[in-house]
């Protein structure tokens, strides 16, 4: 009965791990934003390389050698059966968060006329301002540096009429020293290259105002 019991436990502590992931909520830009462009723009995603990291095993043996020997026969099972409930990641999930986020910064802050998110360059007018956001490298460090997170991305506008305009963002989210959990640190790094990107647009701008 007690070797019932323990089994029962073990299950029901992997079932609660094995729950979907929480999602990235969506970013909010509080900062003023004072230029405007007369036109529309379309917003164009690529996804590049993606480096996760694996999260060490859940299973417990303090519940005794028998429930642990069938906790991680389970737990190994359901890792090959869905290993992306066992990796951290800054995948397209949270690319498409941020790029979402990215649009309706934009649009609350009337930069442009209207902004739409695009999945092929080509499908943006001529007329319109493309902005491309490529995600070129997006990585998580191991369990022992608290899954730290490195986003290189890179950022290019062209107009009718503009010159063309590309920057390349490398941000690193804070850790806290080990104080800070994944979902913290997706929402730092993401805040941090919203910012990076409103900076590069207003500078795009003035460039272009410049000409």
């Amino acid at each position: 009965m007690k070797k019932s019991k323990t089994v029962f436990i073990v299950l029901l502590a992997l079932l609660c791990t094995a729950c979907a992931k929480p999602i990235m909520p969506p970013l909010k830009y509080n900062k003023p934003i004072e230029f405007h462009v007369a036109k529309n723009a379309a917003l164009n995603w690529e996804v590049g390389k993606q480096y996760s990291s694996a999260m060490p095993s859940s299973t417990s043996y303090n519940a005794g050698l028998i429930g642990g020997i069938v906790g991680a026969v389970i737990e190994s099972a359901d890792r090959e059966r869905r290993p992306s409930l066992y990796s951290i990641s800054y995948g397209k999930a949270e690319q498409s968060i941020f790029m979402t986020s990215l649009r309706d910064t934009l649009e609350q802050n009337h930069v442009f006329k209207a902004v739409e998110l695009i999945t092929d360059p080509r499908q943006a007018p001529a007329k319109d301002t493309l902005i491309n956001v490529y995600f070129k490298t997006a990585r998580v460090s191991s369990p022992e540096k608290n899954y730290k997170i490195t986003l290189s991305v890179e950022m290019a506008i062209a107009g009718a009429g503009k010159s063309p305009f590309k920057r390349t963002y490398l941000v690193e989210s804070d850790t806290g020293g080990f104080g800070k959990s994944v979902m913290d640190q997706k929402i730092d790094v993401s805040q941090k290259l919203l910012e990076k990107m409103i900076s590069g647009i207003e500078e795009w701008h003035k460039q272009s105002s410049k000409g």
